[in-house]
């Protein structure tokens, strides 16, 4: 169980540090690496998130495994709210108002919990840490519109964010149509450099 958890801190870290150096670059060069990764922890900490964030054996420790589930389940909310915002798909808002919620009020619980309790004090830490490192790229993110990501992202295509833009707001068959092609003429510059 350790090196599931030193696995999953190790991958978590890594995403975390890719996100925040993103966001502070102004740009998205590590696109390519951010999504499957965070499709992994995501998928990790649905699936998994009783034990990442409960403490086994389970007679003992009920309190920890009934918070391990639904600190599971925002965390992997979070995540994707995260991705999809840069991604820049349609509701990610709604994933991250709701991922950092939850992520909020997991963090103030966990804080009570490691003040109050004082057993299983390494456990909350641990917990804690998890959490504030998902805290910070979520709470980068959060005001940041569309535009700010699109004008972050794209910058040296002016052509494509006036493409997005106008898809976005009117997705009809003409601006379909100028956005694939905007779309085609962007990946064929950047795969010429």
């Amino acid at each position: 169980m350790k090196v599931f958890k030193g696995i999953e801190l190790s991958l978590l870290l890594l995403v975390q540090t890719i996100i925040v150096f993103t966001l502070l670059t102004d740009g998205i060069p590590y696109g390519i690496v951010i999504v499957p990764l965070t499709g992994l922890l995501s998928m990790t900490y649905f699936m998994a998130g009783v034990f990442i964030f409960g403490k086994m054996p389970i007679g003992k420790n009920l309190k920890t495994i009934a918070l391990g589930i639904p600190l599971g389940i925002i965390t992997s909310i979070a995540i994707m709210g995260i991705v999809f915002k840069f991604m820049l798909y349609e509701g990610a808002s709604i994933l991250l108002d709701f991922g950092l919620f939850g992520l909020a009020v997991g963090t103030v619980i966990v804080i009570v919990l490691l003040i109050l309790s004082s057993e299983n004090r390494d456990h909350w830490k641990w917990v804690l840490l998890r959490l504030i490192v998902l805290l910070v790229p979520a709470i980068m993110l959060f005001p940041k519109s569309e535009n700010d990501i699109l004008q972050a992202r794209y910058k040296d295509y002016p052509f494509y964010i006036e493409a997005f833009q106008n898809y976005s707001a009117e997705p009809s068959e003409e601006n379909s149509e100028f956005y694939r092609e905007a779309r085609e003429k962007m990946d064929s510059l950047r795969f010429s450099e």
